[in-house]
């Protein structure tokens, strides 16, 4: 009986797939950035944010408290983390956001490119990246 309660629970949980994008945001104008986080498609559904940058010699670090600002928005099935950095003009900082949930830790980062802020990783497992390709189809 143990050993099914454990398969049952095992089944249960799903890792997010996380996604980071630029949030339109007045805030530019100030000289900050506002960057959206999505964890979707966990079961269970609760998740923790957190975020670090990354300096041009590759080193990561916390972002200090005074340099950041952070709102929580749930919904059935996703949540999204938006934080706000007060980033000096011409930073060339990456961006990461970690995602920890019940099965595991998930990460995604950020760019800067002609584009703008994209996602160019979302490091978890092998089948990592095509979750998030299956989620951006069914969305589209």
């Amino acid at each position: 009986d143990d050993d099914l309660e454990l398969f049952q629970s095992l089944l249960n949980v799903v890792k997010p797939v996380v996604s980071v994008y630029p949030a339109a945001s007045r805030a530019h104008l100030e000289g900050k950035s506002s960057l959206l986080c999505l964890a979707s498609a966990m079961v269970p559904p609760l998740v923790r944010f957190s975020w670090k940058r990354q300096k041009e010699n590759g080193q990561l670090e916390e972002l200090p408290p005074a340099e950041r600002e952070q709102l929580e928005l749930r919904q059935s099935g996703r949540t999204a983390a938006i934080l706000l950095v007060h980033q000096p003009e011409n930073s060339t900082y990456k961006y990461r956001c970690y995602v920890e949930h019940e099965g595991g830790r998930v990460e995604a980062q950020t760019e800067q490119g002609n584009e703008g802020l994209v996602t160019v990783f979302s490091s978890d497992s092998a089948s990592c990246g095509d979750a998030v390709k299956h989620s951006r189809a069914a969305e589209d």
